[in-house]
């Protein structure tokens, strides 16, 4: 995968595209999906931040905020780092957090277009994962996930304490009474979520590649998908042939 970032700024192209209904509509969402698909299975490296901060001014007030925010629910800031592409491009940064127990990792970021985004993540001791996306409505989408891992959305309009009941209540829901992992340190939320995202592309590799784009347009157009998933087919064989 090449970035986080990258990845959900794809697929607010791919629900963009899905407003239209010509045929260079579906050549675009068909390029979204299979740059989306590819970047599933791209590591993401972090790097630190140091001089090389290419926030402007709205962008450190807006970190500013969510810091705050943070900070006044009782979690921990840890480390800001700079995620870079497998091209060596700097997508974004970051900000890593846990709370109070340190079961409930997670980052944050800004958005090109000014909105954020914060992921939260557990995992059990048995490889259990839950995560929770919070951010603007073209990220509600995402690709088909293995057994193992719960992904939640909920709206960037909501407040942390929506995000947080909502991890809560998806932890119980999946794992009840599991002992989760501990990630006190940036280092150790990162090698969590390292975990996590070497579980997806794991079971990626091993679908029927049929199977797996079917699940995946069922994921990324939800109740469009009786509407676009044949043309859109189509699409994607003429592109891959």
């Amino acid at each position: 995968m090449v970035t986080a970032l990258a990845v959900l700024a794809v697929v607010i192209g791919v629900i963009i595209y899905i407003q239209g209904n010509s045929r260079r509509t579906y050549r675009g969402l068909a390029e979204n999906i299979t740059r989306l698909r590819a970047l599933a299975l791209r590591p993401v490296t972090y790097l630190p931040l140091g001089a090389r901060d290419p926030r402007n001014a709205q962008a450190h007030q807006a970190f500013d905020a969510i810091d705050h925010e943070l900070e006044s629910a009782g979690f921990h800031l840890l480390d800001e780092m700079l995620e870079q592409a497998s091209t060596g491009r700097i997508a974004g940064v970051v900000r890593w957090f846990r709370n109070d127990d340190a079961t409930i990792c997670g980052w944050y970021g800004v958005l090109s277009s000014g909105a954020g985004m914060m992921l939260t993540f557990s995992e059990t001791e048995s490889g259990q994962f839950v995560e929770v996306k919070r951010g603007p409505a073209g990220t509600r989408r995402s690709l088909a996930q293995p057994p193992n891992v719960d992904l939640s959305w909920i709206s960037w309009d909501t407040a942390l304490k929506d995000q947080v009941r909502t991890h809560r209540e998806r932890r119980e829901h999946v794992a009840p009474g599991a002992t989760w992992k501990r990630a006190e340190t940036a280092e150790e939320a990162m090698a969590l979520c390292t975990r996590q995202r070497d579980a997806i592309m794991q079971w990626r590799k091993s679908q029927p590649e049929a199977a797996l784009l079917d699940a995946d347009l069922h994921a990324v157009l939800g109740d469009s998908y009786k509407t676009y998933a044949a043309r859109l087919t189509q699409a994607l064989s003429a592109a891959a042939g």
